[in-house]
């Protein structure tokens, strides 16, 4: 199959052919990846190339442990916010045609400017898909929790507060979204074709 041509819009350079959102353990790097072959484009996960355009604005991940230990995973993660929102900026206008993945924290913030600016950044990519492993609230909480503790051996909750409630409730996340997948129990072959289907005709 020939690869999907990357998205133009109007008066703008190419962006991402498709963007994946959501909370942390829905399935965006699995279903990106596998995406990506369907499609024939690169794959891109911002939690694993981020660095790089944090450093641009003085920040990496060791500072954000320095920082953690001296003010609190919040108070650190909102100093973190502007490398976070320059990231994303960064990854859409740097990975036209590809399918990226965002970490939850790269699509959640307390600034509303950082909002515009990742919702302005995101307006270039040819869909945007939040990825929930079920419709109801409270399940898809316990589900994500539930891997969270499998997978990293966390709950995501910090100084009493839940982070991984924070990112599924967040509605600025569902508002980036052109499409929401609820995936429920389906194998991850499955939602990669779901996801690939979006991109090709380009979100709703």
């Amino acid at each position: 199959m020939p690869a999907v041509r990357p998205p133009r819009r109007p008066g703008g350079a190419p962006g991402p052919l498709l963007v994946l959102v959501g909370p942390a353990g829905c399935g965006k790097s699995t279903a990106g990846e596998a995406a990506a072959r369907l499609l024939g484009v690169p794959f891109v996960d911002a939690d694993a190339v981020g660095e790089r355009y944090y450093r641009e604005v003085g920040w990496d991940l060791d500072r954000l442990v320095d920082r953690v230990a001296a003010v609190g995973r919040l108070a650190a993660e909102r100093e973190w916010e502007p490398a976070r929102a320059h990231a994303v900026g960064r990854l859409v206008a740097g990975h036209p045609g590809a399918v990226v993945a965002l970490g939850a924290g790269h699509t959640t913030y307390g600034d509303p400017a950082h909002r515009e600016a990742v919702r302005t950044a995101l307006a270039r990519a040819g869909a945007v898909v939040l990825l929930l492993p079920a419709a109801g609230r409270d399940d898809a909480l316990r589900v994500l929790r539930a891997r969270a503790v499998a997978t990293k051996g966390t709950d995501w909750v910090r100084g009493g507060h839940d982070f991984l409630a924070g990112w599924l409730d967040d509605p600025a996340v569902r508002e980036l979204a052109t499409d929401v997948l609820v995936t429920g129990g389906e194998p991850p072959a499955r939602t990669a074709r779901r996801v690939a289907a979006v991109a090709r005709r380009g979100g709703r």
